[in-house]
């Protein structure tokens, strides 16, 4: 399974049975909250459970997996996997704010024209 971009967080969850099992992966994105599933080495399914990052959406789903019987394989925290068996539901990070957007730059000329106002006052030619 691939990681989506812009991940913060995702959890990897696995339920055995007499088929192989199935497995649960949800994602923490910066854009929405991403739930896949499937047999064991066979995800085809995904759906977007909320169209912005909610921290207590994935949580409130990770718990309704682990009271189904699922266990915990693995975590991630942007682009790679990793096995974590002490990770709990409350440690999932907050989403991060909205960007606050940077005053616009000066160009060159702009800059150049301001430079020759403030100086205009004394002989240029």
């Amino acid at each position: 399974m691939q990681i989506p971009q812009n991940t913060i967080c995702g959890v990897w969850m696995r339920c055995p049975n007499a088929h192989g099992g199935k497995d649960w992966l949800g994602f923490l994105t910066g854009e929405h909250v991403l739930s896949c599933w499937g047999r064991t080495g066979q995800i085809r399914q995904s759906r977007v459970l909320s169209n912005h990052p909610s921290r207590n959406m994935l949580k409130r789903k990770i718990n309704e997996k682990l009271a189904k019987g699922y266990d915990i394989i693995a975590v991630t925290y942007g682009a790679v996997w990793s096995r974590s068996a002490d990770f709990q539901p409350g440690l999932i990070p907050d989403p991060p704010g909205p960007a606050q957007n940077a005053p616009p730059k000066e160009n060159r000329q702009a800059q150049a024209v301001s430079r020759w106002i403030e100086g205009s006052s004394q002989a240029w030619f």
